[in-house]
């Protein structure tokens, strides 16, 4: 086998390793994980996974030592050793092996060494276990025996020491507690005018206590089933009635004695090992709960900013929160999070308070839906959009002060973000212009901003930030590449606007375009402006209904001026001539209709502009007040669109199904057919899904007219009996009573 061959079949195998390796560290298979490394990795601590590899065999150390295993910890040494030098916490449980088996010499030069390592760096091991472990080591516990000789009196009491030490290394904690019982006993005829010994002795023996009921707790957890929903935090909670007092005060001993030290820490690892659990099943709500009920117990091992009080308060809010958003009460959880984010120091959190603060606001539950606007479809309270648009004018008014210069310009762009989402849930309005107007200040060349900003003060009449806006856009700045999205999804919101807004906004956003995509964002705005300008037009019919037709005819003559003022900067695009055009079909002249429909099917025979008219007037003549005259135009339009549907399927395959409804007979066969001439074409390229979906539609259109729905079609009118004649009388006739 070549050189290159064993070469690429290694890689091979090493690239399958670290496969193997990242799924063993998100599954959080600590043993595995080091073990398998260790075999495939050459030097593990150099690999890619060095960082995942440190990690597991530190998390793997500190559970050993805070369980007191020290099979497990001779287990993993010799394989941390493949990885390299020890770091100082294998050195540690290398100390604490050498010291359980008596090597009393060699746990002495590693905890020095240990102690010279971790001078610099204290957080790394804590000092008073340190200190604990190396009086244990220099003291010399097995010479104690040697004591017998010289004091008969204390021989009871030093055997008990020795086999309370022998039983410190054997690490069992029965044959511990077993121990000290005996050590206590025996005590009890050494005298001890200070008591410290006694006070000692009780000590370990209420560590002992602790270190096993948290074993009986933590397995508890432990043995919970994923199904069972039940908080872990509420039965440590009930435990903590017990014993809760006792492991208060070992975990906030400021100095115990050498021989307590090494218990005090196990009693801490033990406590941590539990809240990790908690942690992991209930996240930061169990935590909170059990903070309310003693917050000393989470002081070591929780960070709570700001001190205990602080982040009390802070776990409360929290638990609210979830409490509110779980109750579907999302104004509530908006002023919540509001009052939390005005006292809330740190830039980080306060971005994520902001975010979520929003997305409250603008939140609505269904029942909120269904509830507002009953009356005639109309709203009367503010719309959560609108809300949420004045508290993101407010905050962008903020950044200055809460955020460091650094952190400004991210926080304005995720509150362009957000102000660009709202932008499409409701009209433009001032204070997206002020909003706007502030976020230029950390993004100054963000042609978005430009284009709402601009249209949002047009449309609410702000005279003085428009005029503040019209400072930016003479600058110069053009949309490029990179802004063409954003520059497109602005203007589609401006082409929703009213008429009036639309023609000033255009004059002066026509600067930041070039020649060559302006007429893309003229046809843009003008495609937009179908479906408002289709929604006028059906409102005439309402004021000819409860006003007057003089009434009416005011509306169109003014909608007809506002296209005039449009043509210069419209005129041209497929959206306008559609928009003429069912202007001018708003008649019952069917013959009028038919005339001009054929006039503009000459003028513009392409795709883009008959399918932008018949999407206008299909929607006009949605309406069933509107003029017979709509019905014509539409008709012809969609019998002319068949003909021109191409392998430009993302174009009209959207308008399908009121295509299909627009047409019957043969028009709707052919409508079938060209759709299976298009399936079959070599020149698609993509799009089957879609056109068979519409194939589908067409389809379930021509069997319910058919008669496989009910009343596919309108009923026709039934012919009226003739009246039966009367019987008449010989003589004088009768004057008939049938005046109809």
């Amino acid at each position: 086998m070549s050189r290159k061959r064993i070469l690429k079949k290694r890689q091979k195998r090493q690239e399958s390793a670290l496969t193997q390796l990242e799924e063993l560290y998100l599954r959080g298979a600590v043993d595995e994980f080091l073990a398998l490394a260790a075999e495939q990795l050459e030097d593990p601590a150099a690999s890619p996974l060095a960082a995942e590899w440190a990690e597991m065999a530190d998390r793997a150390l500190r559970q050993s030592l805070a369980r007191a295993d020290l099979g497990r910890i001779e287990r993993l040494l010799p394989i941390l050793r493949r990885g390299g030098p020890l770091r100082p916490l294998a050195l540690l449980a290398e100390a604490v092996l050498d010291l359980a088996k008596g090597r009393l010499e060699a746990a002495r030069s590693r905890l020095a060494t240990l102690a010279e390592s971790v001078e610099g760096a204290p957080a790394a091991i804590p000092q008073d276990l340190l200190a604990g472990l190396q009086s244990l080591a220099r003291d010399g516990l097995q010479d104690l025996r040697n004591l017998a000789a010289g004091c008969p009196r204390d021989l009871i009491y030093i055997q008990a020491a020795g086999e309370l030490f022998d039983a410190l290394r054997s690490s069992d904690p029965k044959d511990l507690a077993r121990s000290l019982e005996a050590v206590r006993e025996a005590s009890r005829e050494i005298p001890d005018g200070s008591g410290e010994l006694h006070r000692v002795l009780d000590g370990a023996g209420r560590c002992l206590s602790l270190l096993a009921d948290l074993a009986v707790l933590e397995d508890k957890l432990a043995r919970l089933p994923q199904s069972d929903r039940s908080p872990a935090s509420q039965m440590i909670a009930g435990w903590l009635r017990g014993p809760g007092p006792l492991l208060t005060a070992v975990l906030n001993a400021s100095a115990p004695a050498a021989l307590l030290a090494p218990l005090h820490r196990a009693v801490r690892m033990r406590w941590r090992a539990v809240l990790e659990r908690v942690a992991a099943r209930e996240g930061p709500s169990g935590l909170a709960a059990l903070c309310a009920a003693d917050p000393r117990l989470l002081a070591g091992d929780v960070s709570l900013p700001g001190g205990i009080q602080a982040g009390l308060a802070r776990l409360r809010q929290g638990a609210q929160a979830r409490q509110i958003l779980a109750a579907g009460r999302y104004a509530d959880l908006a002023q919540l999070l509001r009052s939390r984010s005005l006292t809330e120091p740190e830039p980080t959190n306060l971005a994520v308070l902001w975010n979520l603060e929003l997305w409250a606001i603008n939140h609505r539950t269904k029942k909120e839906e269904t509830e507002a606007g009953w009356l005639l479809g109309l709203v009367v309270s503010e719309p959560p959009p609108h809300r949420a648009v004045v508290r993101l004018q407010e905050m962008a008014g903020e950044i200055v002060r809460r955020f460091p210069a650094e952190q400004r310009a991210g926080v304005a762009r995720a509150l362009r973000d957000e102000l660009l989402d709202l932008s499409e849930q409701i009209h433009l309005c001032e204070h997206m212009a002020q909003a706007a107007l502030s976020l230029l200040e950390h993004q100054p060349g963000d042609i978005g901003l430009r284009i709402i900003g601009v249209a949002g003060a047009i449309s609410g009449k702000d005279s003085r930030t428009l005029r503040a806006l019209e400072r930016w856009l003479a600058r110069g700045i053009k949309v490029q590449a990179d802004d063409a999205a954003i520059a497109e999804r602005s203007m589609t919101q401006v082409g929703r606007e009213t008429p009036e807004t639309i023609v000033r906004a255009l004059d002066l956003l026509k600067p930041l375009f070039d020649e060559e995509k302006w007429p893309a964002i003229a046809a843009l705005v003008a495609r937009e402006m179908g479906a408002p300008f289709a929604d006028a037009l059906n409102e005439t019919t309402f004021a000819a209904a409860f006003e007057s037709r003089r009434a009416a005819d005011r509306e169109l003559v003014e909608m007809r001026r506002h296209l005039d003022r449009l043509r210069p900067a419209l005129g041209g695009t497929p959206g306008f001539a559609a928009m003429e055009l069912a202007l001018d079909c708003w008649q019952p002249d069917r013959s009028v209709v038919e005339k001009r429909v054929k006039a503009f099917l000459r003028a513009s025979p392409g795709l883009e502009a008959v399918l932008a008219a018949f999407l206008v007037v299909n929607r006009v003549t949605a309406d069933r007040l509107a003029p017979r005259g709509t019905a014509t135009a539409l008709h012809a339009l969609a019998h002319a669109l068949i003909d021109l549907l191409d392998e430009r399927w993302q174009i009209w395959e959207a308008a399908v199904p009121a295509l299909a409804m627009a047409t019957r007979g043969r028009h709707l066969q052919r409508l079938e057919a060209k759709i299976r001439e298009l399936l079959a074409s070599p020149r698609l390229v993509g799009g089957r899904e879609a056109l068979e979906r519409a194939l589908r539609t067409v389809q379930a259109t021509r069997n319910a007219r058919a008669g496989r729905s009910p009343n596919p079609d309108p009923p026709r009118a039934e012919p009226k009996p003739k009246p039966k004649p009367r019987r008449r009388r010989a003589g004088t006739p009768q004057i008939g009573l049938n005046f109809f």
